[in-house]
């Protein structure tokens, strides 16, 4: 049988994912919202407390697997990625050249 944490963690998901108001969710679920609020702090203090327990957060780096072109003119200095917008640098040239 599933414990009623586990159940009401299931519960506070759902309502998460269905993007409705929580008065809203209870109402069309049955539920007071009082029970809901108890039981949804309950879940949050859980959250926040496996969150302090971490020592360490991964952090990954977007651009460290891109490759890149720098183009340099003089002290005018252009970095492009793999999937750059070729009619942005095309525009940004322009404007360059007539400067």
């Amino acid at each position: 049988m599933e414990n009623i944490k586990e159940l009401w963690k299931r519960r506070i998901a759902s309502w998460k994912e269905s993007g409705m108001t929580a008065r809203a969710w209870c109402k069309k679920q049955g539920f007071s919202q009082s029970t809901f609020s108890y039981w949804k702090g309950i879940y949050l203090e859980a959250e926040l407390a496996m969150k302090e327990d971490s020592q360490f957060i991964e952090l990954e780096d977007e651009q460290a697997n891109k490759s890149t072109l720098t183009l340099s003119i003089q002290e005018i200095s252009i970095c492009l990625s793999e999937d750059f917008d070729s009619e942005l640098l095309i525009r940004c040239l322009r404007v360059l050249k007539a400067l």
